[in-house]
């Protein structure tokens, strides 16, 4: 019988990072070590986090 147990993992802690893009100057969210621009593609983003 399978019992399905295990930990529970919570998401409180928000992950994602506010970023802009120098190219075309959108603002979004995003998580990684290389975040790109959801709307040009662009790698050439800074972190813009509070």
């Amino acid at each position: 019988m399978c019992s399905g147990g295990g930990p529970v993992i919570t998401m409180e802690t928000n992950w994602f990072v506010k970023y802009h893009c120098n190219n075309c100057g959108k603002m979004f969210k995003a998580m990684g070590k290389t975040p790109t621009c959801p709307s040009c593609n662009s790698e050439d983003v800074v972190n813009h986090s509070d």
